[in-house]
């Protein structure tokens, strides 16, 4: 049966503290129906509750064989060094005093904020792009937004992204090999105030891969077109160009950006006073080249 129980008075509900159950029970004060209930079953037997000034629970629970005993806040559990006989706390310094007898002495609990407000960040190259991490560590504020800065090599600082304050990553893709990107990462705070960490300087060094594909070749006879699309894992410089049979270059069709997923080409072969017979297209990247022989028909 019940052994403590306390009155919510944020919540206006009576907790109910059950012994062998070691449970809370939360209950109309009126007519005693059942709210919620906290479970603390894993903790030992629980013996004295009250609410803070959140209408969180403060539960006392008294260890066993397998289990020390723990004083809980909300979802914040702290381990007492011995077996406490009861606990009072102050909702204006947010310190609870719990009494320990044997060796007569008492515990203070200290959930006073700390003040100490910081982002924890990670930037570094991937085999796909760029990855940010970041996470706010505050007992006060929460970040309501990310916003991710990114300069690049001879070019003005800009804003790359504003992501939600739930997010903790995210990855730039829109990157060229070999090219110097720095960042800034800013959380917006739910007070209006904004924190911001860095720079951080990154080279999309070498190691990272581009993969390339070639596909759709159509060599069309009668519009005279030649089509194709090229895939490309990340952005990249790249030149494309025509090649005889004997291997020697026709024609450069194309230089300059690939961008990340699917790039669709088309070129007029009569502008490039192109014969009928057998041809080689070749992409080259500054990582890899993708060839495919094609037969144009005129």
């Amino acid at each position: 049966g019940p052994l403590r129980l306390a009155y919510n008075p944020v919540l206006d509900q009576i907790g109910i503290g059950h012994y062998y159950n070691k449970a809370l029970v939360n209950v109309v004060p009126e007519t005693g129906a059942f709210i919620s209930r906290n479970d603390y079953s894993s903790y030992g037997a629980l013996i004295q509750v009250q609410f803070d000034e959140n209408g969180d629970p403060i539960v006392l629970t008294m260890g066993d064989a397998s289990n020390v005993s723990h004083i809980h806040r909300a979802a914040d559990t702290i381990a007492l060094p011995g077996s406490p006989s009861f606990f009072d706390y102050n909702p204006i310094a947010m310190k609870a005093v719990v009494t320990i007898p044997g060796p007569d002495y008492a515990s203070v609990i200290d959930w006073a904020p700390t003040g100490i407000e910081e982002i924890e960040a990670d930037v570094k190259a991937t085999s796909t792009g760029i990855q940010l991490t970041f996470t706010l560590h505050s007992d006060i504020h929460i970040a309501i937004n990310w916003i991710i800065e990114r300069q690049e090599e001879q070019k003005k600082r800009m804003i790359l992204t504003s992501e939600s304050g739930e997010e903790n990553m995210y990855l730039d893709s829109d990157i060229e090999d070999g090219k110097q990107y720095t960042y800034w990462i800013t959380a917006l705070l739910d007070n209006g105030d904004t924190k911001e960490v860095g720079p951080f300087v990154v080279t999309f060094s070498p190691f990272s891969t581009i993969t390339i594909s070639l596909s759709n070749l159509f060599p069309h006879p009668i519009q005279n077109l030649l089509s194709f699309s090229v895939t490309s894992s990340h952005t990249s410089s790249a030149t494309i160009r025509l090649h005889s049979i004997s291997g020697s270059q026709v024609q450069q069709l194309w230089n300059g950006k690939l961008h990340r997923g699917v790039n669709n080409f088309s070129f007029n072969t009569d502008a490039m006073n192109l014969s009928s017979g057998t041809f080689f297209l070749r992409i080259t990247s500054r990582k890899q080249s993708v060839v495919k022989k094609i037969i144009i028909l005129r």
